[in-house]
């Protein structure tokens, strides 16, 4: 499957997010089932008949949607906010489509901050997904979602001796 999301015939608007990014491959995956419309949201499942209930399992304040559970909750939008801080980028998270425009375009360039943003977007949606889905599946266990998605880009980075230089 990872093989062929890598292929060079891609002809999606978001392909330079996905390609030559250093991510681990279960992100990667799980980014690119999120540009697909895909990951199981409550709003989906609904859809499908699998559930009845679709109010957001992290903040308990609105529809559990794609755009809510990256962008629009309260507890995502701050691990975006910090992520994004970390890179010394301020920005205010927006919906999904916006965000996937806005970090494709800022990924275009071939340089090290290009690198590791594709990086982050890809370990933040998975630890997002992750971390949602360790508390409806009752697995929730205390820990720092922001904390695993730094570590993760800070390991890969520190396995490129590109990136080794600028994440020291």
């Amino acid at each position: 499957m990872y093989a062929g999301m890598m292929k060079d015939n891609l002809n999606v608007d978001w392909q330079g997010v996905l390609k030559w990014n250093n991510a681990r491959p279960r992100a990667l995956i799980t980014l690119w089932l999120l540009c697909h419309g895909k990951p199981a949201t409550k709003d989906r499942m609904i859809r499908f008949g699998l559930i009845t209930e679709s109010i957001c399992s992290m903040c308990k304040e609105a529809d559990e949607s794609i755009n809510h559970i990256f962008f629009e909750c309260r507890v995502t939008n701050k691990i975006w906010k910090t992520t994004l801080g970390w890179m010394n980028i301020d920005r205010d998270p927006k919906g999904w489509n916006a965000e996937l425009e806005w970090i494709d375009e800022n990924t275009k360039k071939k340089g090290w901050k290009s690198s590791i943003l594709k990086m982050a977007c890809a370990e933040a949606v998975y630890e997002i997904l992750s971390y949602r889905n360790a508390i409806v599946f009752k697995k929730y266990t205390q820990y720092s979602v922001i904390d695993r998605i730094l570590d993760n880009i800070v390991y890969r980075s520190w396995m490129s001796q590109k990136h080794r230089k600028y994440i020291a």
